[in-house]
């Protein structure tokens, strides 16, 4: 049987507990259909920083993103002659899956799961023959590096600027210039104070959302660094 459901909920709910216990804002967007173009399955957030993630049920079901080959191929190869883009995946972009061994969730740079010969095959043109685990962590290790103080920046996100210019490079290489954008849905309040869905139809449409759910924590000086890294969401 398989978890990806499941795997998505325990890695959110892993990043809100850690949210909570040190007094971060955390959003989690699904990417509903633009997964296919995206390469990933969620948008993660604290509000200043930004992250995309790709969820599997296994390791054994990571080489199934061979099946989206001629995207991704355009991913990877588009990452190995680009340094700027591919620093910017590194830190933004990742897989997570869970163990079957040991029951962990795990996770790790995209390409470097899955921009290889072993998963898209000895024909793809890739020279990195191998799946390259060095850089693999826990969920829990992702949570602390996720949130981490800046500066210097987190390790496994990237600021709204940053973001913006991988989403775009991403978007158009990966669809070959079909797909410019994403289009979210916030959660929000209408006039009669019952739940809407907010269509959010760029990134910066989310950052003007964001911004607009932050107000200081009690206490804090608007310029202080743990103002700008814990503001919490009306």
């Amino acid at each position: 049987m398989q978890h990806e459901d499941s795997v998505i909920k325990l890695f959110g709910e892993t990043l809100y507990d850690v949210a909570s216990q040190q007094g971060y804002a955390f959003q989690r967007f699904p990417l509903d259909g633009q997964d296919r173009s995206a390469l990933a399955d969620q948008l993660l957030t604290n509000y200043h920083f930004f992250s995309l993630v790709e969820f599997k049920s296994s390791e054994r079901q990571l080489s199934t993103e061979a099946k989206k080959r001629d995207r991704v191929l355009e991913l990877c190869k588009g990452l190995a002659s680009n340094p700027p883009m591919r620093a910017l995946h590194d830190r933004c972009h990742f897989i997570a899956w869970r163990d079957s061994s040991s029951a962990k969730l795990r996770t790790d740079i995209y390409r470097h799961r899955i921009c290889n010969q072993q998963v898209l095959g000895s024909g793809c043109g890739l020279v990195q023959v191998n799946v390259d685990n060095t850089n693999e962590v826990s969920v829990d290790a992702f949570a602390q590096e996720f949130f981490a103080t800046a500066p210097p920046p987190p390790a496994r996100a990237i600021s709204k600027a940053d973001f913006k210019t991988y989403v775009d490079w991403l978007l158009t290489t990966v669809s070959q210039g079909a797909v410019t954008s994403l289009e979210l849905l916030a959660r929000g309040r209408d006039s009669q104070g019952e739940t809407i869905g907010i269509t959010l139809s760029s990134l910066q449409e989310l950052y003007d959302w964001l911004d607009g759910r932050l107000t200081p924590t009690p206490g804090d000086a608007p310029s202080s660094n743990r103002a700008s890294r814990r503001n919490r969401p009306r």
